[in-house]
């Protein structure tokens, strides 16, 4: 039992270090939301140990922008879509060497017709472009897809990964995955538009300003 918990530990103050390296290592491009921000860490074993372990590790930064509140998004980068919010999101993948490329990207959990104008927009850090940007309409999610041999390698970022909706966010879920879509993702910590039933919950959960993890 007390192996399992050293090893337990072990594993957490990697992660920690991990996390610290990538905060004090990585930009912070999206523009400031008044409405809500944040980031997330995303960070998987998905390769055997013949393979000397190759992880998905990074961060999702995140934010969604109300156009009838100040937007800061379109202010600097142009409309999306037709909906009041513009959620932004953007994959930094690790500056190791045993870190996966990511190939695909989503925000679960969409309603059908809550979203329009889904695409990217160009960044200042020179990212990623996404090969495509989509509604699936059988997983209920946002998805986008970066091309073979153009995927998000160690230490690059990808653009900005947008799309626009009328409903207000609520805390949500999103997949992240390799080229060869080993992933034990989804996981929870972005934002995603709220459907009809989670407005009161979303009402209850958005006041002022609040953020995932202070930046």
């Amino acid at each position: 039992m007390k192996t399992k918990l050293w090893g337990l530990l072990i594993l957490l103050i990697l992660f920690v270090q991990g996390a610290t390296v990538l905060a004090e290592e990585l930009p912070y491009p999206l523009p400031d939301s008044t409405c809500y921000e944040g980031y997330v860490y995303y960070n998987k074993l998905i390769g055997s140990d013949d393979d000397g372990g190759i992880y998905l590790r990074g961060r999702i930064d995140f934010a969604v922008y109300d156009t009838e509140g100040g937007n800061e998004f379109e202010a600097d980068y142009g409309v999306i879509g037709t909906g009041r919010y513009v959620y932004a999101y953007q994959i930094f993948n690790a500056p190791e060497d045993f870190s996966s490329p990511v190939a695909t990207f989503a925000v679960l959990g969409v309603a059908l017709g809550t979203v329009d104008g889904i695409g990217a927009q160009e960044d200042p850090e020179e990212g990623v472009e996404p090969y495509t940007s989509s509604y699936d309409e059988d997983e209920s999610r946002v998805v986008w897809q970066f091309a073979d041999g153009l995927y998000v390698y160690e230490s690059e970022n990808s653009w900005f990964l947008v799309f626009s909706s009328d409903q207000s966010w609520v805390p949500g879920s999103y997949y992240i995955a390799a080229p060869e879509g080993e992933s034990d993702f989804p996981a929870p910590g972005v934002p995603e538009p709220a459907t009809i039933a989670l407005l009161g919950l979303g009402s209850v959960l958005m006041f002022g300003r609040r953020r995932g993890i202070a930046r």
